[in-house]
């Protein structure tokens, strides 16, 4: 078990930018200490010479200390207050790149189609894309990857953005357009995946479809393009408002309830989206004077 709890701190450390030998090196002080660089070397059976230089290098970076004396006796720093200070180090190298960063000239605009490659990455794009938006998002989601967005999703509707979803399994999140699509049941039964389509203000998509249970990712496309994107978010407002209306049907609703649902769902050909705006400047057009006749 000891030797278990080793690798996996030596493989915690080497995250944290330590190589294995210096991972190694602090993990065996923290287990013994002090101790000197030569009874270290033997302990862990590699060349004095390498152990030392790591030791230097551990020195610089403040993992350990150095008895100021004849033994030259070596101790770990307490790991608490080496993570605090990683983690300062860390948020300043962050601070420091993100002014750097926003210093650059943005990039052109990019209409090209992405292949995204994990599931990580799939989802780390989603909460970026939700961070990002201005005014909506609208999200076709099965259960899995909606467990793992459902509190992202919260936060974006805590902040004032318009969410609207049509769900695979049930689920009440406060602030959010939900439907339940009808024939839910049926659908997971049938499609031994989970499905995952995003839309942010018409004017990014994402689609990813994962395995069930494992979360392994089969195919994922990202996209900026306000055609493509604008188009999606139409066709899936579409869609999600075509549930809607179903849903109230077979609840037996009244004509004013359904009209009240109908209206729910009016982004389907607005032009309160940016992805409208963009899609106008990229086909070399301007909006209407009054663009409200767009909607009528």
């Amino acid at each position: 078990m000891a030797k278990t709890h080793s690798a996996q701190a030596i493989q915690a450390l080497s995250e944290l930018g330590f190589n294995g030998l210096e991972a190694e090196i602090y993990v065996f002080l923290q287990r013994e200490s002090p101790a000197t660089g030569y009874r270290v070397a033997q302990a862990i059976g590699k060349p004095a010479a390498n152990v030392y230089k790591a030791v230097d290098t551990l020195l610089a970076k403040g993992a350990v200390e150095l008895e100021d004396g004849k033994t030259r006796q070596l101790r770990p720093v307490p790991y608490r207050e080496l993570l605090q200070r990683l983690g300062r180090r860390y948020r300043d190298h962050l601070t420091a790149a993100a002014t750097s960063l926003s210093e650059l000239p943005g990039p052109q605009e990019d209409v090209r189609i992405y292949q995204l490659q994990t599931r990580d990455q799939v989802l780390s794009r989603c909460r970026a894309m939700l961070e990002a938006a201005e005014r909506i998002a609208v999200l076709d989601v099965f259960p899995e990857p909606y467990a793992a967005l459902r509190p992202d999703l919260q936060a974006a509707i805590d902040r004032g953005l318009e969410v609207v979803i049509r769900l695979y399994s049930p689920d009440d999140i406060a602030g959010a357009q939900v439907v339940l699509s009808p024939d839910h049941e049926e659908i997971l039964e049938r499609l031994p995946a989970q499905w995952l389509n995003v839309v942010v203000d018409g004017s990014e998509f994402l689609m990813a479809v994962l395995r069930s249970g494992s979360g392994e990712l089969v195919q994922a496309v990202w996209t900026a393009s306000p055609l493509l994107s604008y188009v999606r978010h139409s066709s899936l407002m579409s869609e999600v408002g075509f549930a809607a209306v179903r849903r109230d049907l077979e609840m037996g609703a009244s004509l004013p309830e359904i009209e009240k649902t109908v209206e729910a769902h009016r982004f389907v050909s607005t032009t309160e989206v940016s992805g409208y705006t963009r899609l106008l400047d990229a086909l070399g057009l301007s909006l209407p004077a009054d663009s409200s006749e767009l909607e009528e």
